[in-house]
């Protein structure tokens, strides 16, 4: 492999440094550092103790190991429930070529957040995997942001460690300022918390750090949702539709911010568009056809909820969702208190999901705050 690096300035336009590499492929993240180290020596930048020991840590990589953990990486970028399934199968596959292969690990733990959160795998099933995963991957490399970063969603949703969460997102942003899946994990971790403001602030960094990501894209705009900015979210989601028309999460955005503005017709349209493969937007539907006054077609979509889970993993908060929006309170607060004992990702949310406005009032709500530690 042979790496060409430039360094040129832009105005007026000269080239400053210019340097080849030829290393074997084994030794990539070794020229890596070596690379970073040259750059910032040319450029006069002040490398942090910790820079220092990031950039010293590498060591050689097995080809073949890095090419499945690339295939991981992708499908795991997807978020569908079969990018999602698939991705810890290459995993897998790269640590069992190379077992101290830490960052494949590190991509194993973070496969189980989004499965639980979209609601493909309890809570409490995917967070203590991850969980002795990811501390697997920080026994042989404490430096991994990915492994920090996965540890702090178990902490988040799994644990209610609020203190302890933030601590592991601070040191996987702190390792790798850049991992815009850190800031962007952070910013659910804020917004979850009541910190609303910070979390939007969170949210643009990830944004910054990769623009044309769908997920973090599609996050901010469920941010802005959980702010209550709803015009802002469906100006985010239609620019998420700009990147891929057919991303189902997004859809799923856009409808609740509609329902929320008043717009049920359009959430309705908007839901049915999406397809059934995520509970959740089921649910949404739902809840807006609750909202909209056809009874019928919400009660019926609760009893499609409960035949399906007789056969696979439905999260008891979809339910809650379509009861709220019954206004069948004592079903909905037993939904609820299902989803808190299987520690269901998205009820940390609970303090700012506007679909439980109209449950606040009731002692039983703050009841499960205070069982949650929020």
């Amino acid at each position: 492999m042979r790496v060409t690096a430039n360094l040129v300035q832009a105005f007026p336009e000269r080239r400053l440094w210019a340097e080849s590499y030829d290393r074997d492929l084994r030794d990539v993240l070794s020229l890596q550092s070596e690379l970073a180290r040259a750059i910032t020596y040319e450029v006069k930048v002040k490398l942090t103790p910790l820079e220092n020991e990031r950039l010293a840590t590498a060591r050689p990589v097995n080809p073949e190991a890095y090419q499945l953990y690339l295939k991981g990486r992708y499908f795991w970028r997807k978020r569908s429930k079969d990018g999602l399934i698939k991705a810890p199968e290459y995993f897998n596959q790269a640590v069992a070529i190379d077992p101290n292969y830490a960052l494949a690990y590190a991509g194993i733990a973070e496969c189980y957040p989004p499965l639980a959160y979209f609601g493909y795998v309890p809570g409490n099933e995917a967070f203590p995997k991850a969980r002795e995963v990811a501390m697997r991957a920080l026994a042989i490399d404490d430096t991994l942001a990915e492994a920090h970063s996965a540890l702090a969603a178990e902490k988040q949703y799994y644990e209610w460690d609020w203190a302890g969460a933030e601590r592991e997102f601070k040191r996987a942003i702190a390792l790798n300022p850049n991992d815009a899946t850190a800031h962007s994990w952070y910013a659910l971790y804020l917004i979850s918390a009541g910190r609303v403001q910070e979390g939007l602030a969170e949210s643009k960094q990830a944004l910054l750090f990769d623009p044309f990501s769908l997920t973090i894209n599609n996050g901010h705009g469920r941010r802005l949702y959980w702010a209550r900015e709803y015009d802002q979210a469906i100006e985010q989601s239609q620019k998420t539709r700009e990147l891929e028309p057919n991303y189902n999460a997004e859809s799923w955005t856009l409808a609740l911010a509609m329902e929320q503005k008043g717009e049920l017709k359009k959430a309705i349209a908007e839901l049915k568009s999406n397809g059934s493969e995520n509970t959740f937007a089921l649910a949404s539907l739902g809840h807006a056809y609750a909202l909209s006054g056809n009874t019928a077609a919400a009660t019926a979509i609760v009893r499609e909820l409960e035949e399906r889970s007789r056969g696979t993993y439905v999260d008891p908060l979809s339910v809650a969702w379509v009861y709220a929006g019954l206004a069948k309170k004592d079903e909905a607060f037993a939904s609820l208190q299902k989803a808190a004992e299987q520690h269901s990702p998205l009820l940390a949310f609970l303090k700012v999901e506007p679909i439980f406005d109209p449950l606040r009032s009731d002692p039983r709500f703050a009841a499960l705050l205070h069982q949650m530690d929020l």
